[in-house]
């Protein structure tokens, strides 16, 4: 029942303006460019959908909602 959106810099990476998007399955970013020395942060938005489902949860103490986000790098050079 959650949904979200993911920016950079006020770009959407994941979801837009209008919309949030599921969860389900995976999704994946590749080839973001980071200078030496340089930072890029991002903002994550997320809401919780009301659905027919959506106080199981609290039914049971043993369920968990959990989003994970990998970040991995590649070293790049450049020739100059």
């Amino acid at each position: 029942n959650m949904q979200y959106k993911l920016t950079n810099k006020g770009n959407y990476i994941f979801g837009n303006k209008n919309n949030y998007t599921s969860l389900n399955g995976s999704k994946k970013v590749n080839n973001i460019y980071l200078p030496a020395k340089s930072q890029l942060s991002y903002i994550l938005d997320w809401k919780w959908v009301d659905s027919d489902n959506d106080t199981e949860i609290g039914f049971d103490i043993t369920s968990n909602y959990k989003l994970s986000i990998f970040v991995g790098v590649n070293e790049a050079y450049e020739n100059n």
